[in-house]
């Protein structure tokens, strides 16, 4: 997917047809597009949206090829995912994973802004509410605004995402979810 992705690089960005992208894989990157879409679907059943099969491997076609454009920003490729729940998010991560980004997870937000200290990553997702608070994701936005302005943020979240659209937004975060194959949409073009 990566090859295929820089040979796009020299040409137009449109991303072609996904007869063409399955045309020009090899095994391993049709097993890793497989992995990805069965892992977005399986996430799909905590927040039931009708995505089948064949959607959700368009759906990491394109986000494979918009990440694989990414070249020479390995950091970008690197995301912080702040839940004190890590399992819960297990089948998003290996959906992530299928087109070559990596995780760090942070359980809390000191722990999260401990590893912000040290590093710099393509992009945030964190729940609310945790042990810490029932809004502790804003409070993470808050501390990471203080110093970063440039990290895209985004709340992945229960049913009540709606609800903290506005607000978040007004807090300098990129996008509200509770739907997984939203949230893989809003983190790959943030990443671009």
């Amino acid at each position: 997917m990566a090859t295929r992705a820089a040979e796009l690089d020299g040409q137009d960005r449109a991303v072609p047809e996904a007869s063409t992208l399955v045309s020009n894989m090899n095994v391993s990157q049709l097993e890793k597009v497989l992995v990805g879409a069965l892992s977005l679907v399986l996430a799909q059943d905590k927040e039931p949206s009708g995505l089948d099969i064949s959607q959700a491997a368009g759906r990491v076609l394109r986000a494979g090829v918009a990440v694989g454009l990414l070249e020479g920003d390995d950091w970008k490729r690197h995301i912080l995912w702040v839940d004190d729940h890590p399992d819960n998010n297990r089948h998003e991560r290996t959906a992530f994973e299928s087109f070559d980004i990596e995780f760090t997870l942070a359980t809390s937000t000191s722990q999260a802004m401990a590893l912000l200290s040290h590093r710099r990553y393509g992009a945030i997702i964190s729940d609310m509410g945790r042990a810490e608070g029932p809004e502790e994701g804003f409070a993470l936005l808050n501390q990471l605004r203080a110093n970063d302005q440039a990290t895209p943020f985004f709340l992945y979240t229960g049913p009540a995402a709606r609800e903290y659209q506005l607000e978040a937004a007004a807090r300098g975060a990129q996008g509200v979810t509770a739907d997984p194959s939203e949230l893989v949409d809003m983190v790959t073009k943030a990443l671009r």
